[in-house]
């Protein structure tokens, strides 16, 4: 049992944490039952919880007495039943829904074009039924997939309501895939032709018009006379849109550890911020100091908005009109609060971005850096002031690769080594860098030709490429599980609460090490199963084959009446598409070798020349062969005694399995 003493000095503890960071407890709370509900599925546990905080708060006011233990409690479980109730509110509407609707209505959020058509993310607000009647629908989020061009945000589209489940796209770790954006809100995908999609003018409402004014300040960056990819590096740094970079440049600086420069977080903002701040300066010869503030937080709100409020980017703007209030206020600023205050701000509005990256990773970052910095800078302060700014400089970039490394190795399979050299390197140039983005995007909004500005713009940005070129080198491939993340990252927080706690000896950083040991251990011996094989499918009749084996990884597709043939994997694959009496002799003696014979476009004619006794393939049927050569098919290859697989019944074909 423990003493007295033990029992205040822990009560004393959580008082320290409560007056320092009031919203710390509540927040993780909330997170518990966001969790609660995801893994559950089920509403009866917030609600469970939520008659069990007011069944405890009517006992602590009938009794009249003040229990601490009782009082943290009762907090805990009301937040936690909020964070279930909220996750269950915001939970994505499902098929039914939409059950016999013909078409949908929607405004598009996001669009890119890809290398077979355009992929866009559409917000769904309206369903359309036979005899001209509609239903209104909200909390539903679909991907479209077309073979024609892009649709520009912020667009009124109909689209057809040919609702898919994400698993069952044709790539790799594809259910990987589809549990993510299911925690995102994204339950389906819809694939059609370009003709099947309509515009119907623009969308109202804000996020529809952020949505249009990054696409008109896309558009001015890209008819500038700048180098392409600094074209594309100036857009993800403004806008927020990284659509336009390449992947091998995505790629590359993932490798070098300098991914986040091209994603807007903290870091821009606060260097917007800063930069804001400076040019209001000479408002206070007229305004009183704290308007000053009132009007960057209007700014700096405006620009989030503009830029699509991505989980980072409103974390460090909801901290920043914290940090800005409390000087209005004349109060004490407590960094953790305002951490506390953002994660909770976005968790409250969106709670499924718990399950993002971005938001993981901002938070990881920023609260890695906040608790370890001060601990482990070896300057003062009042003795060495930019000593100790140089140092913590460098100091945060260590801490905040080791704080999020486990999290960053399993999105992105990848470890990387000299991730502090390359921020040391990258971090100081990013101010400048957006300040020069800013003046040339000025410039050519006013139609004025600066050849000086771009030069120097194309300079800077190809000074990144050569450190992320020099960088990616150092990385290795690293797939830990999920399970190893969560485990490091309670492992870092137990670190944190050990370092601060007012006990002396080693005693009370055994269960911080005993997690992060564990954490490692778990990543090192058990990494995460990687999906391997062939995965065939056809879409706007445009075949695919992508495969991954061993250390070889790739796709291939063919167009419309083309024909070929490929071996992946030990088997050989045959692509026909046109009649099958056009073939020439050298043609059927290498598909008579095929394992897999993929039937699509204009195929039609007899199968039985392209077998041979010592190979049975399986036919592959594509989802634009007619229906009666189809059948015609289906029954030959039945009475051959050969497998069918059709690719518009069953979706695509995974010869797939884990290693």
């Amino acid at each position: 049992m423990p003493e007295y003493g033990d029992c205040n000095e822990a009560m004393e503890a959580t008082k320290r944490i409560y007056t320092r960071s009031p919203l710390l407890i509540p927040t993780l709370a909330f997170v518990v039952g966001i969790i609660m509900f995801v893994v559950s599925s089920s509403v009866w546990i917030p609600l469970a919880l939520a008659i069990s905080s007011c069944m405890l708060c009517s006992y602590t006011v009938m009794s009249r007495k003040t229990h601490g233990l009782a009082n943290i409690c009762l907090f805990c479980m009301l937040f936690a039943s909020l964070g279930g109730l909220d996750a269950w509110i915001n939970s994505p509407v499902g098929k039914y829904a939409v059950q016999g609707a013909e078409r949908l209505e929607g405004s598009v959020i996001e669009s890119k074009t890809t290398v077979s058509g355009a992929a866009m993310t559409v917000d769904i607000d309206k369903a359309l039924f036979p005899g001209k009647t509609s239903k209104t629908i909200s909390g539903m989020r679909v991907l479209l997939y077309t073979d024609g061009r892009a649709i520009r945000p912020g667009n009124l589209i109909s689209l057809p309501s040919r609702l898919e489940e994400i698993g069952r796209l044709p790539f790799f770790d594809s259910q990987r895939y589809a549990e993510s954006m299911r925690k995102n809100g994204i339950l389906y995908s819809v694939r059609s032709s370009e003709n099947e999609v309509s515009s119907h003018g623009e969308a109202t409402g804000m996020v529809p018009a952020a949505a249009r004014a990054r696409d008109r300040v896309e558009t001015t960056i890209w008819e500038s006379h700048l180098a392409p990819s600094s074209k594309a590096f100036m857009a993800a740094i403004i806008t927020g849109d990284r659509n336009m970079v390449d992947s091998n440049t995505k790629m590359s600086f993932a490798d070098a550890g300098i991914a986040h420069i091209l994603a807007l977080s903290g870091l821009h903002l606060g260097i917007i911020a800063a930069i804001l701040a400076a040019i209001l300066l000479p408002l206070n010869l007229v305004i009183h100091y704290k308007y000053r503030f009132i009007i960057l937080i209007i700014l700096l709100w405006t620009f989030t908005v503009f830029t699509g409020s991505g989980p980072a980017t409103v974390r460090a703007c909801v901290m920043a009109t914290v940090f800005y209030f409390e000087l209005i206020l004349e109060r004490p600023h407590s960094r953790f609060n305002s951490l506390s205050a953002a994660a909770l701000a976005i968790l409250v509005i969106r709670p499924y971005d718990l399950f993002n990256p971005a938001f993981q990773l901002s938070i990881s970052c920023v609260a890695s850096i906040m608790i370890f910095t001060p601990l482990l800078n070896p300057l003062r302060q009042h003795e060495h002031p930019r000593l100790h700014s140089l140092a913590a400089l460098t100091i945060s970039s260590l801490i905040a690769a080791v704080g999020s490394c486990l999290i960053t190795a399993y999105y992105f399979d990848r470890l990387t080594i000299l991730s502090l050299l390359t921020n040391i390197i990258v971090i100081p140039l990013m101010a400048p860098l957006l300040v020069l983005s800013a003046v040339c995007l000025l410039s050519f909004v006013a139609g004025i030709d600066i050849i000086f500005l771009e030069k120097l713009q194309d300079m800077c940005y190809g000074c990144l490429q050569a450190v992320s070129q020099w960088g990616q080198h150092a990385g290795s491939e690293f797939s830990p599980p999920a399970e190893a993340a969560v485990l490091w990252s309670i492992g870092l927080l137990l670190l944190a609460v050990a370092a601060y706690s007012k006990r002396r000896g080693w005693i009370r950083f055994v269960p911080a090490y005993t997690a992060l040991a564990g954490a490692v251990a778990m990543a090192v011996i058990v990494p995460r199963t990687k999906e391997e094989g062939v995965i065939i499918s056809q879409s706007h009749g445009i075949t695919e084959i992508n495969y991954r084996y061993e250390d070889i990884e790739g796709s291939e597709s063919y167009m419309r009446g083309a024909s070929g043939f490929s071996v992946h994997d030990g088997k050989r694959y045959a692509i026909i598409q046109k009649p099958l009496y056009r073939l020439s002799g050298y043609e059927i003696s290498q598909i008579r070798r095929c394992h897999i014979i993929i039937l699509a476009g204009n195929c039609k004619g007899s199968i039985k020349d392209l077998i041979t006794p010592s190979i049975k393939p399986t036919i592959i049927l594509g989802p634009y062969l007619r229906q009666q050569t189809r059948d015609e098919i289906s029954s030959e290859a039945s009475s051959i005694g050969l497998s069918i697989h059709s690719l518009r019944e069953s979706g695509p074909l995974r010869l797939t399995r884990h290693i």
